[in-house]
């Protein structure tokens, strides 16, 4: 039901990761006319507010999923803001999701090379979209890693079997049809995001329209029709 689902996002989100733990979906969800608020929905305090159990939709479908998290840097939106666990075989119909940085189909941000993963998940009809944001000193902005399934991910931690059609993704920088950015951190280890696959009508649009003090240049912005930006080495096997 959907309160299972918000007191998922609420138990983790106070700080309970429910590591060990196994959660599943049980029925097919629509939440329409929700405003959810997801499990690590800011990474401020990663990986002491992310989903580190393991989820398991089941096969079932989650549809008009509407997500918006506008804390500025600290923004992660999706089914899941942020996890350091498994996210696998759940389908998503018509999402709205829309943040400040990272932002992801399924989850907006893995970290820290913790083996968290996204597995067998789909992403069918709807948009996704991180909008840039200005720090506040000015320094830099955000607006940026936005992927279908995915909006960040790291070396250890992978995503397999996923897939994505009709949906449109939005940002400013580093944005792709399945992950936004891939980043090892430490520069050396392989990513992977494998056996996934981009269906028909799946639109990458990079969004120039707050390119505040031309932080990023116009070929720079890494779009991509798979992995957007790839700061390390990506094994992308089917």
């Amino acid at each position: 039901a959907k309160e299972g689902l918000d007191w998922l996002a609420k138990t983790v989100n106070g700080r309970n990761s429910l590591s060990g733990k196994t959660v599943k979906l049980a029925a097919d969800l629509d939440m329409t006319g929700i405003d959810y608020v997801p499990a690590g929905n800011t990474i401020a305090g990663y990986s002491s507010r992310t989903f580190a159990g393991v989820f398991d939709g089941q096969g079932h479908t989650i549809s008009n999923l509407s997500v918006a998290s506008h804390t500025g840097q600290y923004s992660a939106a999706g089914l899941f803001g942020a996890i350091t666990g498994t996210v696998k075989n759940v389908k998503l119909a018509n999402v709205n999701i829309s943040s400040d940085h990272y932002a992801g189909g399924v989850v907006g941000y893995i970290s820290a090379n913790t083996g968290a993963s996204v597995q067998n998940c789909s992403v069918e009809g709807g948009s996704i979209k991180s909008t840039a944001h200005l720090m506040d000193d000015g320094s830099y902005d955000d607006g940026d890693k936005a992927g279908g399934i995915v909006g960040y991910i790291t070396a250890v931690d992978y995503v397999d079997g996923c897939s994505v059609k009709n949906l449109t993704i939005t940002a400013y920088r580093d944005l792709g049809a399945i992950v936004g950015c891939a980043s090892s951190e430490s520069g050396t280890e392989t990513v992977k995001v494998t056996n996934c696959t981009v269906g028909d009508n799946v639109l990458v649009v990079v969004d120039n329209s707050h390119n505040y003090n031309n932080y990023t240049p116009n070929d720079n912005h890494n779009a991509g029709n798979f992995v957007g930006r790839k700061a390390t080495s990506v094994d992308e096997t089917g």
